[in-house]
């Protein structure tokens, strides 16, 4: 696919695509933490939600990918994809920093969820007070 302003117009649609899928899987957990049931939502509401949610996702995904050349990132895996190159040794080759920065990460959430706990931060919303 052409490279219109320097974007994989491809890895464009398949982030887009993927962002408005994760916002209509959210909602249900939106309105849990708000107490409101899901049933008592006008659906013109929940229409407006992911056309405005579809808006805001199309223009952050294109200047996500249109400034991310400019700086040198990008998305390696899915524009191999595309490009239908080969993907399995650029995966060998990035397995185990991949794993130690993943279990790195864990720890780190982990440690910040005790530190919160302790000083009554995080888990004060889920009981009744």
């Amino acid at each position: 696919m052409t490279k219109l302003l320097g974007i994989n117009w491809r890895v464009f649609w398949i982030l887009f695509g993927a962002s408005i899928v994760g916002a209509i899987a959210v909602i249900p957990f939106q309105f849990t933490l708000q107490g409101i049931l899901l049933s008592e939502v006008p659906l013109e509401g929940l229409i407006f939600s992911i056309i405005i949610n579809s808006i805001l996702f199309f223009v952050v995904t294109f200047l996500g990918l249109f400034l991310s050349k400019k700086i040198g990132f990008g998305v390696p895996i899915l524009e191999r994809l595309t490009e239908k190159k080969e993907v399995k040794s650029y995966l060998k080759s990035i397995l185990g920093i991949s794993i130690g920065l993943g279990f790195l990460a864990g720890i780190l959430m982990l440690i910040a969820d005790n530190l919160l706990s302790y000083f009554g931060g995080i888990h004060q919303y889920g009981k009744g007070s």
